[in-house]
């Protein structure tokens, strides 16, 4: 196939062809069977130029180029899709309950949820081991400290327990609070191997290892959920049974429910906030 590229050139060359065909039918006018001839040929060459010059473009273009495909930025952490979840327990995170020598009389460690919640992900954290002894010791360290700076210890809202906790005392700054919590955001937490820490209401609940009803104020850390039973894992330091104590997603997300910081303030509002503990 000729190019259309080339047609200019193909051009120049039949007008020097037909030039000297114009040349030989004047020398062999006299002649009638070459000046025929001649007639013929230059009918021919003309047909042949105008084909090259009229021929469509788009039959004869090979220069032309395949568009470049577009391409897109990839986010650095994706959430594994829901068909592909499988079991998950975040490996290494410690348990202790809120009173770890037993003694739930003690008000400091009855209402040690918040600081335990802390104390568990903060040690998974700094991958250090957890036993009743040194988590008795950082309970009542992080009592004392918020008793001298703040002047009470109990009852702190999801974002105190973060500033104060966390990062006051911890000093780990790598936590983040989406103030609208879901059941999809937490599990596409869990997966991407961040703890979670909920204020809840515990009376709705519905655990049995509780006293009485259950504490109204009450925190606990989400380790895991398994997708065919649709359940949440969590340790729960409220008690000693709660080692990735599993709770049915729809009850444990009916239940979260933020709270002031202060002492038993009436919960008037439904908010549903969480606090996301990574290690990097």
């Amino acid at each position: 196939m000729i190019k259309f590229v080339e047609a200019e050139a193909f051009k120049a060359t039949w007008l020097s062809w037909l030039e000297r065909c114009f040349h030989i039918a004047e020398v062999g006018g006299s002649n009638p069977s070459v000046a025929t001839l001649m007639k013929y040929v230059i009918l021919i060459c003309w047909l042949v130029l105008a084909a090259v010059l009229f021929y469509p473009r788009s039959s004869s273009v090979e220069t032309s180029q395949t568009p470049s495909p577009t391409i897109t930025s990839v986010p650095t952490e994706i959430p594994i899709p829901t068909t592909s979840r499988k079991l998950l327990i975040i490996s290494g995170v410690p348990f202790t309950s809120q009173a770890p020598n037993y003694d739930w009389k003690d008000p400091r460690l009855q209402d040690g949820c918040e600081e335990t919640s802390v104390i568990m992900a903060y040690f998974w954290v700094r991958n250090k081991p957890l036993n009743s002894d040194t988590a008795l010791s950082e309970i009542f360290s992080l009592v004392n400290y918020q008793e001298e700076t703040f002047n009470d210890h109990r009852d702190t809202s999801l974002q105190d327990t973060a500033d104060r906790l966390l990062k006051g005392y911890y000093a780990h700054n790598l936590y983040r609070i989406d103030t609208n919590a879901t059941i999809e955001k937490i599990i596409d937490e869990l997966y991407l191997q961040h703890l979670v820490i909920l204020p809840m209401n515990g009376q709705l609940l519905e655990n049995p290892n509780y006293t009485g009803n259950g504490p109204e104020r009450h925190m606990l850390l989400v380790i895991g959920y398994d997708p065919v039973t649709h359940e949440f894992i969590t340790n729960d330091s409220g008690t000693w049974k709660g080692q990735n104590y599993r709770y049915p997603e729809d009850i444990l997300y009916a239940a979260i429910r933020d709270y002031e910081t202060g002492y038993h303030i009436p919960i008037t509002t439904v908010r549903k906030p969480m606090l996301i503990v990574s290690k990097s």
